[in-house]
């Protein structure tokens, strides 16, 4: 019913409307979409403001099939920018989408949006920690993480996506009453990095998780940028989109991760979700015993940012309710 909220910063992208800047620097910027004015440049502790206990409802708008306004875009965004406790509720394209720039974002809650819940690409290089994505009848993928679409030369453009994630609990429709049933909990292609840490993905009526194009699969063992995946459990129709033409065998690899799990080839993880999932008829979002038993990753050890826990998901138990009070829980 209305367009969402746009921030357009001044922190490094890749994606530059002229061909001769080079990406992360002052003379590459981009137009935003719906004609929401240039952002991108140089100064990675750019900062935007913040955006604190705040609900985005019934937003966004489909300006055409190229050009559609998030709930939340974060265009170039920097990373002296504040965010913490947000949700996006039903919004008609995706929930949040950062288009590079470095923001960092805790305690997100996304609810019953059309397209992916949260997205990324041009570059994006932050941080996250607790982040809820509940789909809907109507939702695409939980996650979708690009670096920048287009062909091989545009999905190894620099500065590369590769975002840090921890503690997120990824809720599919597969339990609900919608019909959509080829959602996807996480797409990652077109040459992102990121390293994902201490998840659920659960329920999604297609696949837990797809990885796309070899620039993306190059990405697993590189020495600098690279993608890994540890301390996460999937279980949902498919687990993994395995296609002929992968360099690797998506679960082989997933698999031979540490502390990761998944409800097929021989292992014996099932999820045991309980409690409230905004929606009626879905998965809760409480870890249940084989949740509870998983072995996190210590990823404060890492970075100094993310807040020391040692569970997996973004919920550790039935006591732990950040998610509420504040929120939107339509049922």
């Amino acid at each position: 019913q209305w367009g969402g909220l746009v921030l357009n910063g001044r922190a490094p992208i890749n994606a530059c409307t002229d061909a001769t800047a080079t990406g992360g620097t002052v003379d590459c910027e981009k137009s935003g979409e719906g004609s929401s004015g240039l952002f991108g440049g140089a100064t990675v502790d750019d900062t935007s403001g913040s955006i604190t206990y705040t609900q985005v409802r019934f937003a966004g708008f489909l300006v055409n099939n190229e050009d559609e306004l998030n709930g939340i875009a974060f265009q170039g965004v920097g990373s002296n920018t504040f965010v913490d406790y947000v949700q996006v509720h039903n919004n008609s394209d995706d929930g949040v989408e950062m288009f590079g720039g470095a923001v960092d974002l805790r305690h997100l809650v996304l609810t019953g949006n059309d397209d992916d819940s949260m997205d990324y690409t041009d570059g994006w290089r932050g941080r996250a920690q607790y982040v809820i994505v509940v789909q809907g009848a109507s939702g695409d993928q939980g996650f979708e993480f690009d670096n920048r679409g287009g062909n091989d030369t545009a999905n190894n453009l620099e500065p590369r996506s590769n975002p840090m994630i921890s503690n997120f609990t990824l809720i599919g429709n597969r339990n609900g009453s919608g019909s959509n049933d080829s959602d996807q909990g996480m797409l990652i292609r077109e040459g992102t990095a990121g390293r994902l840490f201490n998840g659920i993905v659960v329920d999604f009526g297609d696949d837990c998780i797809d990885v796309d194009q070899d620039a993306t699969f190059a990405r697993i063992g590189a020495a600098s940028d690279s993608l890994e995946i540890q301390s996460v459990a999937l279980d949902c129709v498919n687990n993994f989109d395995e296609s002929s033409g992968d360099p690797l065998d998506l679960s082989d690899w997933f698999l031979a991760q540490p502390n990761n799990r998944a409800s097929s080839d021989g292992d014996t993880y099932a999820n045991t979700m309980t409690g409230s999932g905004f929606f009626s008829g879905q998965s809760g979002i409480i870890p249940g015993t084989n949740e509870i038993a998983l072995t996190a990753t210590d990823v404060n050890a890492m970075d100094s940012w993310f807040v020391d826990v040692d569970y997996v998901g973004a919920v550790e138990d039935a006591n732990d309710t950040w998610y509420q009070g504040w929120t939107y829980q339509p049922q």
